[in-house]
Order: C-alpha cells, then structure tokens, then sequence
C-alpha cells in the first residue's frame, strides 16, 4: 500500500488551523488522523484507514483478490460533528446531475443510515464552515451515512468510499481534494437554541429505584438528638449500626441503639425486625405474603418509624429508601410520612466492572460498592485481566479480598471474573497468535490451565464466590497455534469449555460465561451482538451450545436500543439460565429489564468498562438497577433526577461549603490577559479564540456563587479583560504562564474557578497546567491541573472528547471538583466551569502568590476566572 501527499492546494498550516482550530475541536472533523495507515480484512471487503497530512491526496491499493476473497473496498474519507452540522445543507453531484438535500436535524434509524450513495462530489453548508470534497478519479464513490444512530459512535456522520466490484490484480486508486470555506450561512439568519439551561434537580421525595408501592401522607418524623434506633437483638446490630453511621454523619450525633424489649413505646424511634418477628400490634398493614424475598416494608408516621422485611437485605433495603427520603435541615433531619410496600422483580441486580491494574485509592471502589448498595444492588462482577493479575498479582488480590469483606457489609456479593484474553509479549508461550495484541490462550496446551487455574484459584481464595466469570467473549484468536490450527474452532471451545467447568464444579462454584459467541450471526438481526461466523470471528462456535452443562449461567450482552431482547428467550429455551447485561443507555436498560423479566431471565446487570480507570461517571449507569427493581416503573423517559449526577454524588468526595463570612476574594483584574467575550473566530482574541457561538456571554457578572463559593467576575464590557488564559501548543499567542498573583494571606483553602479547551480534549488523567503555591518563607507547593479530574474543556458534549467507550453525557461531572457553572452558548452547546478545591498542607504559612501555568505536549488552554479563599482565622 501506497500513500501519496505530493499536492498542496493549502499549506499544511492553513488546513491545520481551519480544520483543527474550529470549534469542533480536532477530534470532531477526522481526516483519518491516525499515526499509520492502516487496513482492516473482514469478510468480503477491506476497509482502508489513511494517515492525512494535506488537504489533497492519493492513496493506491493493489491485491490479489483471488487470494484474499475480497468483493468490496471501502475507504473511509472524513467524519463530522453531527451536533454541528445537522440539519446543513448539501448540495451532491451524481452521474453529472445536481441533487439537493439536507443533514436530518433528528437521526433515522440505523436501517436508514445511508443518507447519500454513489456521488463525485458533495458541498455542505453549514453556519460553521461551507466543507466541498470531491472524488479526483473521476468515479461517483462518495457515501455519506448519518452514524448518530450507529452504538459504536453516535454522533458523526460519516462520509466513506466504496467500490465494487473487484478484480485480481488490479490497482485500485482513491483521491479526494477537500476545500474549506468560510461559512456561507450568516449566523444571524441561524435559530439557535435559547440562551438558558434548565437544570434537572434532585426531588427529595423521589426513590431510587422507584417503589411497587408507595403512598405519602401528611406531617412528618423529626430525626435528632434524642431519636434511638430499636432492634430485637445483637443479630440486627450490624443494620442498626449502618443506620447510625449514616445518621450521626448528616448530624454529627450519637443515636443510641437500643434493645424493643427495653422499651416502653416506639415514640421517636426507628424500629428494625423481620416481618416474622414484627409483634402483631404493628403489623397493622403489613401482610408477610404479599412480601417477596428481599422486601421490605416502610411506615413513617409523626412518631415512630418502622422498617420491616422479608429477611436481612430487605431490611436493608428499606433503610436505603428511608435515607434517601432523609432532608438535613440545621440541627434535625426531616423525613416526611409514608407508607411504601416494595420488593424486587428481577433477583439479580447489580454491576460488571472492568477492574483496573490496582486501586490507587481504594476508597474509591468502597464508596462506588456504597452506591450500588444504596440503589438496591446485590451483585458485583469484578473483571480482571490476566496482564494485570501477572504483574502485580499479590497486591491485586490482597485488595479483592479487603473489597470482598466491604462488600458483604452492604449484602452485595462480589463475583470474580477473568478475560480469557492475554497479552502475547506476557504469555507467549501458552498463546494462540503470538503475533496479536490480545490472544486466546491454546486449548491443547496443558500449561495453559496452569497457568489460568492459578489465577483462577487466587481469585476464588480471596472471594469465597459462589460464581466465577470465564470470559470468553470476542475471542478471535482461536486455532491459530502449530498445535490446534488443524482443529476445528468449535470443537476447541467445547473442549475448553468443559475443561474450566469441571475444575470450578469440582470446588462447588457455577461457571459464568459471555453469550456472544454461541450467537449465530447468519440468525439474528444486525442490532443483536451475535459473533459467531462473523469476520475474523472463528466460524461456528454457536454450535457448542447444545453440548455445554446446563448448569452453566450465560451472560447476554446486549447492548443496542431496541424494544425485545429475544436473545434471553433463546438461551432459556435451550435450558440455561441467563442474565441480561446492558450498557449506560436509556432504553437499552429499560427494555433489556422487561425483557428479562418477561422471559424469566435471573437478572440484569449494567457494564462498566471505564469508570474505575478514567473515573468519568458516563462510562456507567444506575439505569439497570432503576428499571431491574420495578419494571415499568418509572415509565421510559420519566425519570425525575439524572442518574449520572445521582450516582457521582454518592462517589464523590464531600465538597464542604463553608460560611460566606469565612471567604474572601482574590483581585484577578491586573492579571487578566483575556476576555470571557469572543466576537470574532479566528482573530487570535477573545475566550479560547473560538467566535461568538462559543464564548461565555451567558456567565453571570459580578459577585456570584459557584457550587456554593463567592466569587467575583469582573465585567467583560467595552473590551474589558476579565480572565488570564495561559496556552501550550496553541495557534492563539498566549503566555505559557502568569506570574505572582498577589495573596499575601494565611489561608486554610483556595478555590479556583476554571476550565480548559484543547482540541486533543479527553477522558484519561493527564496534566495540563500547574497552580505554583508560593509562600512568604521562599517555599511553594505545585497543585496539578489534571484533564478530565479537576478541569475538563469547558465544552460538555462528548463529541468534543476522544472516548474510547461512545457515551456522551456526563463530561461536566469529575471526580476532583464541583460543576460550578452550567449553561448553554449561543450554538446551543451544553458548556460549564469548574470549581476545584486546593487544602492548605501549610495553613499556618502565608500564601504570597500564585502562578498558572499550561504545561503538558498536548496543545490546550487553561482559563482562571475567579480565585477565592477561606481565612485561617476563620471558622467553618
């Protein structure tokens, strides 16, 4: 393969800036960008990646189609930001007549997807840019697909190549000249949406997930310092315990436990007790055989309250519901009267993990274990990975083992998984494909079940788990070895298969395994994940599934949106049991909830692939465990809170507000360099240079609280500066860094009201920028900026972001600091700033100065729009 760039219509500048420098960042308008050329062999076509570096190339292919069985080359040419260029007009030429149409404004199916076929030139005009590409062959081999409704991406569309059919020995040429103007659409005549943002917000007397039953009444229980928690005995310690903590925590109290039979009354009282225990003067409307397993019953009244259950994880249960009713307000916590009857309709609920190298905090994965306990789940899988086991592996299960013990506390059971998946350069002599990235390991090797026994064993040492995930999903590598090439792939799974079951039945643990590949491609629909015979897939490995055990579980990851999952039908029908897995989205949650229900799977299970390795609170969703409970309750798109803010908030650290009085404000106005206005794009002025669709219009002015701080905006009026914005790798001449930021205070904290914009924007932790804490006594502390924990680019969406995992809510949220602002810019974008909490280590020293910097090879922009800070004199 060839790629030739020996034309300059534009310098390579001139495209870098137009291109790269728009508003929609580099990662939203790819030109194929990648470090190397690259093809990808499926069955009946090639795909072709090319690396671009001008606006005009050439690329040619030669092959022997007889050899490779190709029918179909298709070549990807660009994809752009459908949130930019929907609704755009296209004019496209085809067999030398010109056809008008436009981008759709709301994506169609991904049946319909393919919007243009077969052209040799398309303009786009759009209020951002006016784009033109045109097929330099000669030949109408111009596609445009809109691919927002495509999972895997969900927010381009998608302008490709293809040609067919082909011949051996043939060279085959792809050319395209690119021209990019000025927009020719005047932002004037453009309805954008209106300047204003609604924020969803938290309802205190909404349960997640929502009850079967649930009835409020008048009045109200008043929690305080006198209040006691009631238990029968020393059995129900431990919920009581969980109760109190919680409690004591909003109130800073000291709630007694205390024993019913040394009571008198219940007045001002929390009473736990099974139901079957529960004296009979308190049943009242409680009815023990409406209760299902794992339910509970709630009565608060304006006297007492009653937490009733089935068993131990109902109580449990009902305690979860009774703090998430729970409102602090000053010295007492209100609950409002209630009566609610609730049990779950699925009995497995919970999460699969994908379980990072090793925990830095491993307080993180406890306080995420909380959440999941809070909203009723009760099984985790964590998912490890061989690579990351061989390398650190005593302290990796030292920690399972701590986080096991945790998660027993809050009734979830934590299930060990292992991918079947390996590193070559790590295992290479127990691999199928030495030569690949990730590799299935040889099945006719017994070193191999040594090798993953032993992994196997730890994890089991450290869990005492009833169940034990093997993997086996996506495996592409399979009888590839000396040993096994001559093997047919399915008899290989089977035998392997049996092999692992055998060896876990032998220490009483049921084997877990992904469903995929028993899928028959050639028998489902395109929106179901089914890989066997497809591509570099082995070829029937769906006829294993007759012959496996029965007792064997199947996982069913299923993760497209669509309204019937029958995949779960099928594998009961062929007499498993299966749970059902899904992904972060909506509708997927929710049907894929019914559907099991339906179908009489176990349960569902939502995925999390990049939460514990990227802390972004997207890559995840409580979503399953909503629509798990009670189904069909709430209704599809009637959820009263956003789930993302929901579960961060439970994960994140507690971002204490202190009082106004303690705050003071740091003067920004000799510092600032720039403008929180930009009227032009492109002129090297104004915020982040990007034009007036995004700038900060919007902000409010003057002294305003962010997450709760004061801080003070100086006014960006007849071109007054009011931010400093510092740069690295930037096309706008900016400083790298702003020097000696006057203080001249002891502080006990600083609060910093920032964000960022690179082109590069992205998900994984990398440091940007440095805040120099200097002292009066010549020492300083740095405090790091890092992308994506505490900063993120001002710019919301994820089609601003390189995400390895497709989401695209959630980007507002971090980890490290506080949404401060939310609002929308006059292109309708979703944009924010962030408030970022720095602890004094040295409170007691002076803080002379302060000085920002943009560091990192990356090319990005830090703004710093306000500083303010808490007096170490003051009381908090």
């Amino acid at each position: 393969m060839e790629s030739l760039s020996n034309v300059r219509i534009y310098s390579f500048y001139l495209f870098k800036k137009l291109f790269y420098k728009g508003p929609w960042g580099k990662t939203d308008l790819e030109i194929n960008n990648r470090k190397k050329d690259k093809i990808s062999i499926k069955q009946g076509f090639i795909r072709i990646f090319l690396e671009i570096k001008d606006t005009y190339f050439i690329s040619t292919f030669k092959f022997d189609s007889d050899i490779l069985g190709v029918k179909v080359i298709e070549y990807s040419i660009c994809k752009i930001p459908g949130f930019f260029f929907k609704g755009a007009k296209v004019k496209f030429i085809k067999e030398n007549k010109v056809y008008e149409t436009i981008l759709p404004v709301i994506p169609p199916s991904m049946k319909d997807r393919l919007l243009i076929k077969d052209a040799s030139s398309i303009e786009i005009y759009s209020p951002f840019c006016t784009l033109i590409i045109s097929d330099e062959t000669g030949q109408n081999s111009i596609n445009v697909a809109d691919f927002r409704s495509v999972p895997w991406d969900k927010k381009t569309f998608y302008i490709y190549a293809s040609k067919k059919p082909l011949y051996p020995a043939k060279k085959y040429y792809f050319r395209y000249k690119f021209v990019i103007k000025p927009a020719q659409v005047s932002i004037n005549d453009v309805q954008f949406t209106k300047a204003n943002f609604q924020i969803k917000k938290y309802v205190n007397k909404n349960i997640v997930p929502y009850p079967q039953e649930i009835e409020f009444k008048k009045g109200r229980f008043l929690i305080n310092n006198k209040t006691s928690i009631v238990v029968l005995n020393e059995e129900f310690l431990p919920l009581a315990n969980i109760l109190k903590e919680e409690i004591d925590f909003l109130l800073d109290l000291n709630l007694k436990i205390q024993n019913y039979y040394q009571l008198k009354n219940l007045k001002n009282a929390i009473l736990l007790m099974e139901l079957d225990l529960l004296p009979k003067n308190l049943l009242k409307d409680f009815y023990s055989t409406e209760l299902k397993s794992e339910g509970y019953y709630l009565s608060v009244d304006n006297s007492k309250i009653i937490i009733t259950g089935k068993d131990k994880r109902g109580i449990f249960y009902g305690i979860q519901s009774l703090l998430q009713l729970m409102k602090k307000n000053k010295n007492k916590i209100i609950v409002p009267c209630v009566k609610i009857k609730d049990y779950p309709d699925l009995k497995i609920r919970g999460m699969c993990i994908s379980a990072p190298f090793g925990f830095k905090d491993i307080n993180i994965l406890k306080n995420y274990i909380k959440a999941l306990a809070k909203y009723k789940a009760n099984t985790i899988i964590l998912y490890y990975c061989p690579n990351y086991l061989f390398n650190n592996r005593k302290k990796i299960i030292n920690q399972i083992k701590e986080i096991s013990n945790f998660a027993k506390k809050y009734f979830i059971e934590i299930i060990p998984g292992l991918r079947a998946k390996l590193d070559p350069k790590i295992f290479k002599n127990i691999v199928e494909n030495k030569n690949g990235v990730r590799s299935f390991y040889c099945p006719s090797l017994e070193e191999s079940y040594k090798v993953m026994f032993g992994f196997y064993q730890d994890l089991i040492d450290a869990t005492k788990p009833k169940y034990f995930l093997i993997g086996h999903d996506e495996i592409k590598n399979l009888a590839k070895c000396p040993r096994c090439k001559d093997k047919k792939p399915y008899e290989l799974l089977l035998m392997d298969i049996k092999k692992i079951h055998n060896w876990l039945a032998k220490r009483g643990i049921i084997t877990l395994i992904w469903g995929d590949m028993f899928l028959n491609r050639k028998d489902w629909q395109s929106d179901i994940t089914a890989h066997s015979n497809v591509g570099a897939y082995p070829s029937n490995t769906h006829k294993v599934l007759p012959f496996l055990p029965k007792d064997i579980i199947i996982l069913d990851w299923q993760y497209n949106p669509r309204e019937d999952y029958p995949t779960l039908k099928y594998f009961k029908d062929n007499g498993f049991k299966v749970i059902g897995i899904s992904w972060y989205d909506e509708k997927n949650n929710y049907y894929l909830a019914q559907s099991a229900y339906k179908y009489g799977a176990l349960g569902i299970l939502g995925s999390d692939w990049g939460f514990l390795r990227t802390l972004s609170f997207g890559a995840n969703s409580i979503l399953c465990l909503e629509y798990g409970w009670s189904i069909n309750k709430p209704e599809l798109g009637e959820l009263l809170y956003d789930p993302i803010k929901v579960f961060a908030k439970e994960i994140k650290p507690l971002f204490l507000i202190p009082n106004k009085e303690s705050i003071f404000n740091i003067d920004l106005s000799p510092y600032a360099n720039e403008s929180t206005i930009d009227e032009k794009f492109g002129d090297s002025i104004g915020w982040f240079d990007l034009g007036p669709l995004f700038d900060l219009k919007n902000l409010p002015i003057g002294e305003q609280k962010f997450a709760g701080i004061n801080f003070y905006i100086a006014s960006p009026k007849n071109g007054q500066k009011n931010c400093i914005i510092v740069g690295k790798n930037t096309y706008q001449p900016l400083s790298e860094e702003i020097k000696g930021i006057k203080v001249n205070k002891k502080v006990k904290a600083l609060f910093f009201l920032h964000t960022m914009m690179s082109p590069l924007a992205s998900v994984w932790h990398k440091t940007i920028g440095v805040y120099k804490i200097n002292y009066a006594d010549g020492t300083f502390v740095d405090v790091k900026l890092i992308e994506n924990f505490n900063i993120t680019d001002f710019r919301s969406s994820g089609i601003f972001r390189q995400n390895p995992w497709s989401f695209n809510k959630g980007f507002e949220i971090l980890y490290g600091s506080e949404c401060g602002w939310e609002g929308i810019s006059l292109s309708g974008a979703k944009i924010n700033l962030q408030v970022y909490k720095w602890e004094n280590p040295f409170p007691e020293k002076i803080v002379k100065s302060i000085d920002i910097k943009a560091v990192g090879e990356k090319p990005v922009k830090i703004a710093l729009l306000g500083i303010s800070g808490i007096d170490y004199t003051s009381s908090i």
